[in-house]
């Protein structure tokens, strides 16, 4: 129900990642429309080494920003990944983590918001769609 909710804020999220982000702070950081990660941070699910899946509902957003391959292996495997390794744009990967996110924030909010909450519910729209 978390990442749902956080899917569905009507203005754009911002999440922070760094060293490493497992399971349920992956998931969240997943449910927001950018995410920054500070360099050789690691995203892992080990939640199928302690006969779980995961249940938080992020499996067709991870499949539809990261591909089928990169999912089996996060969630399959139990690897953790750099995010580097993610395809491009997944994560914006810099030294400065926190200024990046707070300068993002800041042209967000210039932003009218009217505006930005029809394009977010556009894009949902269409990632549900073509999933």
């Amino acid at each position: 129900q978390m990442v749902a909710a956080w899917s569905a804020l009507t203005l754009p999220t911002v999440a922070v990642v760094s060293n490493w982000t497992i399971g349920a702070g992956a998931c969240l950081a997943f449910a927001c429309d950018f995410r920054i990660a500070a360099p050789l941070t690691r995203i892992s699910f080990p939640e199928v080494d302690r006969g779980m899946h995961l249940s938080w509902g992020i499996l067709p957003r991870l499949i539809s920003e990261c591909g089928a391959p990169l999912t089996r292996r996060l969630t399959m495997l139990g690897d953790p990944v750099a995010v580097e390794e993610f395809p491009p744009d997944v994560f914006t990967v810099t030294a400065a983590a926190d200024e990046t996110a707070l300068d993002i924030a800041r042209q967000l909010a210039a932003k009218p918001a009217s505006a930005l909450s029809a394009i977010k519910g556009a894009l949902a729209e269409e990632t549900a769609a073509s999933a």
